[in-house]
């Protein structure tokens, strides 16, 4: 039996001592064996076969070897090969106790390692055991998160291609577009070929708008398209109008209806897609179509604006009278093309004036009653319709005015009144010149007969001269005022200066110049063709006007001069006072016949228009500038006889 340590001191231990082979294999193989004293001085056995087993059987017990003679080689050889932890003299050393002891706290070290190893072993197989059973967990949670995020990924992929292509419709002005961007869309379904469009717009005619070779064709039909509801597929009522109006076979074709108030719209997509694409091209389409709709809506309608538009601006441009929409500040919203495009109020579009014509009915208080008046611009005459146009009964701030054009209309009025007038002044002048011609007569001939007998002493001949000359030109004024209300040609034409011919006339006009201040500056070579008395007449009338207009003091100044235009020679005559001047109004109608500012017995009207006719006749032209306050200057331009 082996020798086991059971005295109180190794109470806690078990030690044993073995000497054969068949007690190592018996009592070294148990666990509880904490300490195996081999003893070689009674265990006749080989050493290494003996610690060989020690160390395979029981490798956690700690090895002491009892062996009087010992060999340094061979306790180096039992230390590092079996991992003896002491060598003893005999079993009988006092020391053993202390070697069990060192060997007891290494044992207990070791063996509380040993659980506390094997819990930390325990704890982490728990805790791999939770690790894995998290990261399942997590990799379950994960994929259904990268699942999720895969969905809202795509889920936003879908906003943003309908994004874009809504803001793409929001740009388009034609259907063409609307075409292009659908075949765009449909690009990423790989067996579709270009959709087709067909159109019926209200009062339009049905059209078919497809792709040819590339490019966009439109098609106009007869024949409407079956009726379509609902989407469909494979029709062979849609194949056949289709094939028969392209000219074409056409594979399995869906048709879309495009849902409208305002005209019937289909979309044909021709492909060859199985159920499931087919499916992927509802929903895509059912994003989709509303937009299409909407923008096919907005185009279509456009259109139809613009066409009425253009109708209508064409209608009231080739109205031959000015129409426009005006409001209350006179800007001009609408007009047809008597208004300038560049001025945007009515009386400077139309007429080029700088203020609000005077009577604009726009100008009256607003109501909602047709409104017209009378009104001047750029020396024409309207007759102004206003037409306000009514907003939920308030007043109107806008109105349609139509111009009408009344200036020829009242120049040939005024020419009639005229007519009559100067058939009347002619009949008159008729009677009176028999009257007046046979005193005169008597009057040139006895002063011719005074002039034979009279001595040259003295003044009285040559007063007697000027009364016969008066005379006759008192005659030729009769005849004068006959041939200016017949309207007759001039009677003479001959070379007059006209520097003679005011000279001549202003010893005449001495009472009625005598009290104002004269400035004459004549040029001397001023000849002109045409009758000398004429063209005494109208010097006589202007500066008895000029005088006329200056009261009682003033100044007078008479001028001549020569000037080139358009390669002619001219002489002008120009006859300026510094009386009170004309207004604007009067301005425009100082030259008409009958016309007079003087009161009523100072004047007839016919002075000037005297003059206008006469300048006329000869090639001429008369015209005046005047300034209220300042004075007026008559200007009475000629050709020169040098012409």
């Amino acid at each position: 039996m082996p020798s086991v340590f059971e005295t109180p001191e190794f109470q806690n231990y078990i030690v044993v001592a073995v000497t054969t082979i068949d007690e190592l294999k018996n009592f070294v193989v148990n666990d509880l064996c904490q300490v195996v004293i081999v003893d070689f001085n009674t265990f006749k056995c080989d050493e290494n076969e003996a610690l060989g087993l020690c160390k395979t059987l029981n490798p956690k017990a700690t090895r002491i070897v009892s062996k009087e003679t010992k060999d340094a080689a061979d306790i180096a050889d039992a230390v590092n090969k079996y991992k003896v932890f002491k060598y003893i003299n005999s079993t009988d050393d006092k020391n053993i106790g202390k070697y069990i002891y060192e060997v007891s706290d290494q044992f207990f070290n070791f063996k509380g390692q040993q659980i506390q190893l094997a819990d930390v072993k325990k704890q982490n197989l728990l805790l791999e055991e939770m690790t894995m059973s998290l990261e399942k967990t997590i990799d379950d949670r994960t994929h259904d998160l990268e699942k999720a995020k895969k969905a809202v990924e795509e889920h936003v992929q879908t906003i943003r291609g309908i994004n874009k292509f809504l803001l793409d419709l929001s740009s388009l002005v034609s259907v063409e577009e609307i075409l292009l961007v659908l075949k765009n869309e449909f690009k990423k379904f790989h067996k579709i070929l270009p959709p087709i469009l067909a159109i019926q717009a209200t009062n339009d005619t049905p059209k078919l708008i497809y792709f040819n070779g590339g490019n966009i064709h439109t098609h106009i039909i007869s024949k409407l398209w079956p009726d379509v509801i609902d989407i469909r597929k494979n029709n062979i009522l849609d194949q056949e109008f289709l094939a028969n109006e392209l000219g074409r076979p056409l594979g399995p074709v869906l048709s879309v209806p495009l849902n409208s108030e305002h005209g019937n719209y289909v979309l044909f997509i021709e492909s060859t897609l199985n159920e499931d694409e087919m499916q992927s091209l509802f929903a895509f389409l059912g994003d989709r179509l509303k937009a299409v709709t909407m923008t096919l809506e907005r185009i279509v309608l456009d259109q139809e604006i613009r066409s009425a538009s253009y109708m209508w601006e064409a209608t009231f441009d080739g109205i031959e009278a000015p129409i426009a929409i005006i409001d209350k500040s006179f800007q001009v919203l609408r007009g047809n093309r008597y208004f300038s495009a560049d001025k945007k109020i009515c009386y400077r579009s139309l007429g080029g004036e700088n203020k609000v014509c005077k009577g604009c009915p726009v100008n009256e208080p607003s109501s909602l009653a047709v409104k017209s008046a009378k009104i001047s611009l750029n020396q024409r005459t309207y007759f102004v319709h206003s037409y306000p146009i009514s907003e939920a009964g308030d007043a109107s701030e806008h109105f349609v005015n139509h111009y009408v054009d009344t200036t020829r209309s009242e120049k040939l009025a005024g020419q009639i009144i005229q007519n009559e007038k100067m058939s009347a002044v002619g009949h008159l002048a008729d009677h009176i010149a028999h009257e007046l011609n046979n005193p005169l007569t008597g009057i040139r001939s006895l002063s011719q007969v005074l002039i034979g007998e009279v001595s040259e002493e003295g003044t009285l001949k040559s007063d007697l001269i000027e009364v016969e000359k008066a005379s006759m030109r008192c005659q030729r004024i009769i005849n004068n005022l006959l041939d200016f209300s017949k309207g007759s040609e001039p009677s003479s034409h001959q070379s007059i200066s006209i520097s003679e011919v005011i000279n001549k006339t202003l010893p005449f006009l001495k009472a009625v110049t005598g009290y104002f201040e004269q400035e004459i500056d004549l040029i001397d070579d001023d000849t002109v063709f045409m009758d000398s008395q004429l063209l005494q007449q109208v010097v006589f009338n202007l500066i008895n006007n000029a005088c006329q207009s200056m009261g009682e003091k003033g100044k007078l100044v008479i001028q001549t001069k020569k000037y080139s235009r358009d390669s002619d020679v001219w002489i002008e005559l120009s006859v300026k006072d510094t009386g009170s001047g004309i207004s604007g109004d009067n301005l425009k109608k100082v030259f008409a016949p009958f016309y007079t500012t003087k009161k009523e017995g100072e004047g007839t009207g016919l002075g000037l228009s005297v003059c206008k006719s006469i300048i006329e006749k000869y090639g001429g032209i008369i015209d005046v500038k005047s300034r209220l306050g300042v004075g007026s200057t008559f200007y009475v331009h000629l050709k020169s006889e040098e012409q």
